[in-house]
């Protein structure tokens, strides 16, 4: 410490060749330094240099005068001393460190880009003295004696005298940490895995630290990876509630800033997207060289479906930190939701590059080629994912709906399986284990799933749905008309809860209860294609004029099942409707495939061409993977008397 005390006496006997330095109150004064000293060790070989603003990178010379914006460059050998202001504070530059004087206001702020370096501050002469390493930790000191260690990949503050605010990046955990958002009700299997990926807010967490409590304090270089957890939204708040009044006290405004983004992250956690935007939109006034609140904001913008913004705002928390690998990773998820797979796909291979060990990044990715169809790396990068973090219950989920959309019905029951282990009330996980399980036609163990997702999520019409369709292949119609009503009385304004009642009474009857119930889902969604089928087969069973023609405008003729919606128009033929099912994709073509038998065969039916008919009821009926497909061919087959 006797170099720091000869520096600071130094520094007092300069004070009169320095500009003063104002009050909180008073306007801002212009900041300087002077250089005090400059040691060298025996050996050294190169001087240390000084780069201003608005010039290359010169010789440091003792008695040198430097506005901020001033970047130091210690060499190996050399040790530089800088009195600040009136000496109310000093700066001991240790070798190999480079270091920048930011700016003054109330207070002094400067950088670290590396090395080590000693802190003096006078006790009560600045509102607030900070130092900050990168885009990751910042150092706050009221009066103290402290060093800054940037070596390794950490950070460690020590602290000599008094106290010093250690502010640094963390993720948010709020009680369970929550999930990315996984594939809902009624999926088929040629939709992608899920409708959402995994998110994280980032805090600016205060760690105070004194020789009383502990002399210093060492953080992983690579923040925002540790997690600050609370075990509810109310003690954050109260925490960051008080974190703010005390840097408001301070004057610090990047110190203010950081308080802002921590409540501005509560604000979007619970929904309150507008009160959200306002806060970052002030924490950004008064520090707009945050990554991090760039990085929050865009998060809003995402939750409320503005991806472009979004996208504008992870731009900027790029370009002030370069490095962030969230934020790539969360332009990613906007760019995939606005379908630009290619650029979402590159920003999260820089993700992964920048930090490989991230389990998120890969989940996010898989996503992406899962909405490209490519399932095989989508799969990979689940792989990767469970590998990473074997707690991911939504990267076994999604990587079993990417298994059953390849066809491998039991690699994807051992997914499902496995998501259950981690997280036994995951009501989608019994669900489409359920599924998985009609396809195989074991309609015992797929209404116990079906079940025991009900007794965990009793609001999803999907399930009632299948559930009923086992019921119904099981030949226990009371039940299984049972569960189409809960249905339709869950989810009135969906149409597949009614389709899937009107076809019970298709075949069994009453014919009238079938026609309303494909009215009322041909109502709900007038350009679901199936409803305007249905529609037509009890229109021609009931030999009134056809309707198809005129829903027939309201349809996408140039996507699946266009071809059927042909053949009862009388443009097509069964042949061309069954060429027409033809995919690339043999699970996409099985699907396909079994709708043409099904609607082929009625259309046969309604002909009076009972064999051809009974031909493809029975394709149908044996080939069709889902049970949604197989029963109304099963049922047909009944009623031909087959």
């Amino acid at each position: 410490m006797g170099s720091t005390t000869k520096s600071v006496l130094l520094c007092l006997s300069l004070a009169a060749t320095l500009v003063a330095f104002g009050d909180a109150g008073a306007g801002a004064a212009v900041r300087q330094h002077v250089v005090t000293e400059i040691h060298t060790q025996p050996g050294a070989t190169r001087f240390a240099t000084v780069t201003l603003p608005s010039g290359g990178p010169k010789a440091l010379a003792v008695r040198q005068r430097l506005p901020d914006g001033a970047r130091i460059d210690v060499p190996l050998g050399l040790t530089v001393v800088i009195a600040s202001t009136d000496a109310k504070s000093t700066t001991t530059l240790r070798p190999d460190t480079s270091f920048t004087f930011v700016e003054t206001g109330a207070g002094e702020r400067s950088s670290m880009a590396h090395g080590s370096a000693l802190f003096s501050v006078v006790h009560g002469a600045l509102n607030f003295f900070q130092v900050k390493y990168g885009q990751t930790f910042t150092a706050s000191a009221r009066g103290t004696v402290f060093s800054v260690d940037t070596s390794g990949r950490k950070v460690t503050f020590a602290c000599k005298r008094g106290a010093v605010d250690v502010g640094y990046a963390a993720r948010l955990q709020i009680d369970e940490a929550s999930g990315p958002g996984r594939a809902t009700a009624r999926q088929s299997s040629e939709t992608s895995a899920a409708a959402a990926s995994a998110r994280s807010h980032v805090v600016r967490t205060v760690d105070v630290i004194t020789p009383a409590r502990t002399a210093s304090v060492s953080f992983a270089a690579d923040a925002p990876t540790p997690a600050k957890t609370f075990r509810s939204p109310t003690e954050a708040q109260v925490l960051y509630d008080a974190q703010l009044t005390l840097a408001r006290e301070s004057g610090d405004p990047e110190r203010i800033a950081s308080a802002l983004n921590n409540r501005g992250v509560l604000y979007d956690d619970k929904g309150d997207y507008d009160r959200a935007l306002e806060t970052f939109n002030e924490a950004i006034r008064l520090n707009p060289l945050d990554a991090v609140t760039f990085y929050n904001r865009a998060d809003v913008y995402y939750n409320k479906l503005d991806y472009k913004q979004a996208i504008a705002d992870d731009d900027e928390a790029i370009r002030l930190d370069p490095k962030f690998a969230d934020a790539y990773s969360d332009r990613g998820d906007a760019y995939d939701l606005l379908r630009n797979y290619d650029r979402a796909l590159a920003d999260y291979d820089e993700a992964i590059r920048l930090n490989p060990s991230e389990a998120d990044f890969y989940y996010n990715r898989g996503i992406t080629y899962g909405n490209r169809k490519d399932d095989d790396r989508a799969i990979a990068d689940y792989t990767t994912a469970v590998r990473l973090d074997p707690q991911n219950v939504d990267a076994f989920f999604n990587r079993g709906v990417m298994n059953k959309r390849k066809g491998d019905v039991d690699k994807a029951i051992a997914d499902y399986t496995a998501a259950l282990r981690v997280d036994p009330a995951m009501a989608d996980g019994y669900f489409y284990r359920g599924l998985a399980y009609s396809e195989k036609n074991d309609l015992d163990r797929a209404i116990d799933d079906y079940t025991q997702s009900l007794r965990l999520d009793p609001s999803v019409a999907a399930v009632y749905e299948d559930r009923g369709l086992a019921y119904s292949a099981k030949d226990d119609r009371g039940r299984a008309l049972a569960d189409y009503e809960t249905a339709v009385r869950v989810a009135p304004n969906l149409p597949y809860p009614y389709i899937v009642r009107g076809m019970a009474f298709l075949y069994a009857g009453p014919l009238g209860r079938a026609r309303a119930d494909f009215e009322k889902a041909a109502s709900v969604d007038p350009t679901n294609a199936y409803a305007a089928l249905l529609v037509e087969l009890v229109d021609r069973r009931s030999h009134v004029p056809s309707r198809l023609p005129e829903a027939a405008k309201r349809l996408d003729m140039n996507a699946w099942p266009a071809p059927i919606v042909r053949l009862f128009l009388g443009q097509s033929s069964p042949a061309a409707t069954l060429a027409a099912a033809r995919n690339p994709n043999p699970v996409t073509e099985r699907v396909h495939v079994c709708l043409a038998n099904y609607y082929t065969a009625e259309y046969y039916a309604l002909q009076g061409s009972k064999d051809d008919a009974a031909r493809l009821y029975g394709l149908a009926a044996h080939d069709c993977p889902d049970v949604l497909q197989r029963e109304p061919a099963r049922a047909g087959l009944t009623a031909l008397g087959v």
